[in-house]
């Protein structure tokens, strides 16, 4: 059986004596409410990998502790996002976790629902199985889209993703939103105008600002569950630029999940005035619990060289046919990493010897995000967040279980390491999924945590996505940190 996200856990030191000073036990037990110890469905000890410190989380506690709304902002790729859950909407571990606050705090509201969530992105991520769409669509995960809809480029705003139309007579219809306060996000600077409609009934105009900004349009909305449509309302000469909805309750707990499908570190880096950082928990958008789940996809990211082998290659050599000069350093071919110490325009030699096969053609590709690249842009988000006057959130950072995602690079211990230091110099709580699951792929699949791309929400063999049970034990360790 599957840990209860609903049942939250109290976070208890593991030293013999308690931490003095704000000191970082390294390691916490988990209890269960009646007191028992914490067991995974394994029957496992549920507690290394949690690093939490002794007076962590004051600031948001007493957020919930004061009877108005409390923010909690995720930023995440594709496994926050919920992927491979029967429904990212309801079943990833963030709708997981706001399930559990809001049934003991109070319904924020359904909180940010970003323009990842359309039919027009999801046709742009060739890596999406056509089972996982299929079903979504189903579900109502992804909005009902009428005209053409494009990816825009540049991933400005809340969620680092935005859309756009010039077809007359477009729209987007999203359901499923809960909250008296509407926020509708879209890109200005004299483009085209729009219009918004509630539960399908009269169009209220919108005029495009002149200034090229996130344009934040507030709307009242009614009490309970209702749809929104987004229609474009141009001429075709011009487009609409379309990034998400936020919709919160005046008091209660409030999840914003802006998290993305194939997102890097670097797409939530940018801290100016139009970027992912300030509106994604930031500070134009502000939370009182910030959670920084991004660090899969850099394990994972490369760079194309251009070069490629000019002949086949067996296993077991270390020189390397080559179309041009390749420069000292790590490169991929295929799934296997290689050393070059030394090339001229036609062979490259490795300071070990090849264990697989490559055949004529194969490319060399650059790892193009290191460990040191990717603490640049976790250390840039939590500085811009926490660049008020206030102090900003108190800070989360989760790293995933990397499952077998990382077997080509090895990036991801390194990733971890640094993550532990981060965390220190921000003062930051961190829950470490990768330890957590003993850092073993088979471990985890034994268990059924591994996603179905096939057939959302089932156990199956991805190497990194989680299945619903999945997405209950991240919740339950999250829970774990961030509960009453």
């Amino acid at each position: 059986m599957a840990p209860n996200a609903a049942q939250f856990l109290t976070v208890v030191s593991a030293a013999d004596t308690p931490p003095q000073n704000g000191q970082d036990t390294g390691r916490v037990v988990l209890l269960n409410p009646d007191g028992s110890p914490f067991t995974s469905a394994a029957g496992k000890l549920a507690g290394t990998g949690l690093h939490v410190p002794s007076d962590w989380g004051a600031k948001y506690r007493a957020k919930l502790a004061g009877g108005g709304l409390t923010r909690v902002a995720v930023v995440g790729d594709s496994v926050a996002a919920g992927y491979y859950t029967s429904n990212p909407r309801a079943r990833s571990w963030p709708a997981r976790v706001a399930a559990a606050l809001q049934s003991k705090f109070g319904d924020g509201g359904s909180g940010f629902n970003g323009s990842s969530a359309s039919l027009a992105f999801a046709s742009s991520a060739a890596s999406i199985p056509a089972g996982a769409v299929t079903a979504y669509t189903a579900a109502g995960y992804y909005w009902a889209a009428t005209g053409a809809w494009s990816q825009y480029s540049t991933p400005y705003g809340p969620g680092a993703c935005v859309i756009s139309t010039q077809a007359v007579g477009a729209k987007q219809v999203i359901s499923g939103l809960r909250g008296t306060a509407l926020t509708i996000y879209t890109l200005s600077g004299g483009f085209a105008p729009w219009s918004y409609q509630i539960n399908g009934g009269a169009a209220v105009p919108i005029a495009d600002g002149a200034t090229f900004a996130i344009q934040a349009t507030q709307v009242a909305a009614p009490t309970g569950t209702y749809s929104l449509t987004i229609n474009y309302a141009g001429t075709g000469a011009n487009s609409l630029y379309l990034i998400g909805i936020e919709a919160r309750n005046a008091a209660g707990v409030v999840v914003d999940n802006f998290s993305k499908y194939g997102a890097l570190s670097a797409g939530f880096a940018d801290t100016s005035a139009l970027g992912a950082a300030a509106w994604s928990g930031g500070p134009s958008n502000p939370a009182d619990l910030l959670v920084y789940a991004l660090a899969a996809n850099d394990s994972q990211s490369t760079t194309a060289t251009g070069i490629t082998l000019t002949a086949a290659v067996a296993a077991g050599v270390n020189v390397l046919p080559v179309s041009a000069y390749v420069a000292p350093g790590q490169y991929l071919i295929g799934t296997e990493l290689v050393y070059v110490f030394a090339s001229t325009a036609a062979s490259a030699s490795l300071s070990a010897y090849t264990t697989a096969a490559h055949g004529t053609g194969s490319a060399l590709v650059v790892p193009s995000v290191s460990a040191e690249g990717w603490l640049h842009n976790l250390s840039a988000f939590l500085s811009n967040a926490r660049s008020v006057a206030d102090g900003g959130p108190d800070l989360l950072v989760v790293m995933p279980h990397i499952g077998n995602y990382d077997s080509a690079f090895g990036n991801y211990s390194a990733m971890v390491a640094k993550a532990l230091g981060v965390c220190h110099a921000y003062g930051a709580a961190l829950v470490d999924m990768w330890a957590i699951g003993r850092n073993s792929w088979p471990y985890w699949n034994a268990l059924a945590y591994w996603g179905n791309g096939a057939t959302p929400g089932t156990a199956g063999g991805d190497v990194i996505h989680l299945s619903d049970a999945g997405a209950d034990a991240y919740a339950s360790a999250v829970s774990a940190v961030v509960g009453p």
